[in-house]
């Protein structure tokens, strides 16, 4: 358990008794280069403002020392690319009971049973593009979730996904009762080959008694090259 972080350590200690135990971590991870210079842009525009909010009349003048203005500029600059690190890399973690995503706070965690998931619907996919999400367009956009960041592969699979706090229908009196499950189209983009995670997924069905689950390591691999963009959902 040493090798998980100890976000997934958290998660894995509070969701044991809903979802069994952790099987399969899974990641997606790409820099957001394009933030770099617009950060970098608004740093210096926030350095201006400090050089008028600073002024006193015992130093009328601004912009008196250039270097230093840079200097400052660029730091508060790199913060906000710094800020951006935290959207560059999404985890999702493969319980006994279901996959699970967004889970840092318990508030926000998802999870997506494994009953809820057709094996029919769980493909691999590569594309020559440099991310399989260009390619991948959904015909109702409020019915998919990219829940990975980006990469040339991807698993794309549908199933309904509910808050983790409380199971549907068994809400504490006196609280509004979880929402009630809608069957989404979800795709989790990585960097690397998707076959791991596809064995992983495709197990836990198996065990979970999901029809036609068996198939899935032949089904849905090797992957499908994708090169013109593709619909998909409902």
């Amino acid at each position: 358990m040493s090798r998980h972080t100890r976000l997934v350590r958290r998660a894995q200690q509070r969701l044991r008794p809903q979802l069994g135990e952790l099987r399969f971590v899974a990641r997606s991870w790409g820099v957001h280069w394009g933030a770099f210079v617009p950060c970098i842009l608004i740093g210096f525009f926030y350095g201006a403002i400090a050089e008028y909010v600073s002024f006193t009349p015992r130093v009328p003048d601004r912009f008196t020392n250039i270097p230093l203005y840079v200097l400052v500029s660029a730091l508060a600059g790199l913060v906000m690319v710094a800020i951006t690190f935290a959207w560059s890399v999404r985890t999702v973690l493969l319980f006994d009971g279901g996959l699970v995503f967004l889970f840092s706070q318990k508030t926000t965690t998802r999870v997506i049973g494994w009953h809820t998931v057709p094996a029919a619907s769980v493909r691999a996919l590569w594309t020559d593009h440099a991310t399989i999400g260009r390619v991948v367009r959904p015909r109702t956009r409020s019915l998919f979730t990219s829940i990975g960041v980006k990469g040339r592969y991807g698993v794309l699979f549908s199933g309904a996904d509910v808050a983790a706090q409380v199971p549907t229908g068994q809400a504490p009196a006196g609280q509004a009762q979880p929402d009630a499950p809608v069957v989404r189209t979800f795709l989790f983009a990585q960097r690397t080959d998707t076959a791991p995670l596809v064995h992983a997924m495709a197990a836990l069905m198996r065990a979970r008694g999901v029809p036609g689950a068996e198939a899935i390591g032949w089904t849905a691999l090797p992957p499908t090259r994708v090169s013109t963009p593709i619909v998909v959902g409902e």
